[in-house]
């Protein structure tokens, strides 16, 4: 019975830093949507602690976890870019809404009302990629420690994709065969988004 009481004590108390986490995720959407949408989505794999291992919800989170949505920061060119890959990607831009257009448009000053706060864009296999430019009142240091991985069932595929997003960037790994993959590339577009792409994934 210790054991038990201990064990539920130590998940109330999880529930209880989630609840304060949710509440400063809360107040980060209101500033700036992005960083607060990542927030919840952290806090989402938490709710289910503590509740019993049958419970239709804990099935349904287990059956249904989603995809890591990359959340892309530009500096005030996040339309071009997210146009930019809605072509080379051959996805469709479902939102591009810019401080003007939004809901907080009366506390955005006129200067910055055109940057955007969130886009959209989806692509095939139900996956999508979502951006916004920085808050204008910070520095921005572009995009650092990561890549957005994007594999192809076909060589060619891989190889017409590689190379649109490459146009006007710096090619920095030319596609070749890998242990991982019949062919693999890296690259940094001309936006600063760092791409690995591959074709034909094989068994490793």
């Amino acid at each position: 019975m210790g054991v038990l009481r201990g064990a539920a004590e130590i998940l109330a108390d999880l529930k209880e830093t989630v609840d304060s986490l949710t509440n400063i995720a809360s107040a980060a959407m209101q500033h700036y949507n992005a960083p607060g949408q990542l927030i919840m989505g952290a806090l989402s794999g938490f709710r289910c602690l503590g509740r019993p291992r049958g419970s239709s919800e804990l099935n349904r989170k287990e059956t249904t976890m989603p995809h890591p949505i990359a959340y892309l920061a530009f500096d005030g060119n996040c339309a071009e870019a997210v146009r930019f890959y809605e072509s080379a990607l051959g996805g469709k831009l479902e939102i591009l809404m810019n401080g003007a257009d939004s809901p907080m448009a009366d506390q955005i000053p006129k200067e910055f009302a055109q940057r955007i706060l969130h886009a959209r864009l989806a692509l095939g296999g139900n996956g999508y990629l979502y951006a916004g430019d920085a808050p204008a009142n910070m520095p921005y240091q572009g995009i650092h420690g990561v890549s957005l991985t994007l594999n192809y069932d076909s060589v060619a595929e891989a190889q017409k994709i590689f190379d649109k997003l490459a146009a006007g960037g710096k090619v920095t790994m030319a596609m070749q065969p890998s242990f991982w993959a019949k062919t693999f590339g890296m690259l940094t577009d001309k936006f600063g988004t760092h791409w690995i792409v591959n074709g034909e994934l094989l068994p490793i």
